[in-house]
């Protein structure tokens, strides 16, 4: 009986095991170009819409659920940054930098002609106003510069009239709270128009679509 007993607990602790031997750890690490001794800012993960608070220049570690393709950012108050990682995380490949330089004051977060970045602008518009965009060739996804975007986007922008626009990769978490919601409208009136088919043709995933 007691041997029995045993094994049970060894089988039940396999699921355990393997789903532990599925995580990736990440080492995020500092380059500090800057007079600043200490830094306080958000760091971000895309994929699991995970935001992480730094308080920081020490390097830390963030546990990934599996290996593969992450977008990570970095914004600071008294910064500028810049992140540089692997193409894939694994685990001989899983450094994240974080380069910060001197912060100009003069530099504008957003630059898009799309009118979501107009904060004036609500987030929700309606489907004629998506639709007046769609006429004028002005209605686009947004990604920041932590995405790798170098898909093509000329055949969805001619099916579905929907293009791209590329920011910079400094994100605040208003922009990127911003980003999500105008990507997520869009998605919601695409949905609508043609159902979930659509998603197939798209040649990247911008913020917030799954």
């Amino acid at each position: 009986m007691k041997q029995l007993f045993l094994i049970l607990v060894f089988v039940a602790d396999i699921p355990i095991c393997k789903a532990a031997e599925k995580n990736i750890t990440a080492q995020v690490v500092f380059e500090n170009l800057t007079e600043n001794t200490s830094i306080t800012g958000k760091f971000l993960i895309k994929e699991l819409n995970k935001v992480i608070e730094v308080h920081s220049m020490e390097s830390f570690k963030v546990i990934l659920p599996e290996k593969g393709k992450y977008s990570f950012g970095f914004y600071a108050e008294n910064a500028e940054a810049s992140t540089t990682y692997p193409n894939r995380i694994t685990s001989g490949k899983h450094t994240i930098l974080v380069k910060l330089t001197k912060k100009d004051n003069n530099t504008k977060p957003l630059t898009t002609n799309t009118i979501f970045i107009n904060k004036a602008q609500p987030f929700e518009l309606s489907n004629t106003a998506l639709e007046e965009m769609l006429q004028l060739g002005k209605l686009n996804f947004i990604f920041h510069g932590i995405q790798e975007v170098i898909a093509d986007f000329s055949i969805f922008k001619e099916k579905y009239g929907i293009g791209y626009n590329t920011q910079n990769c400094i994100i605040d978490p208003a922009t990127y709270k911003r980003t999500t919601a105008h990507n997520q409208r869009i998605e919601r009136y695409l949905t609508e128009q043609y159902g979930v088919a659509w998603k197939n043709d798209l040649p990247a995933k911008p913020f917030g679509i799954k």
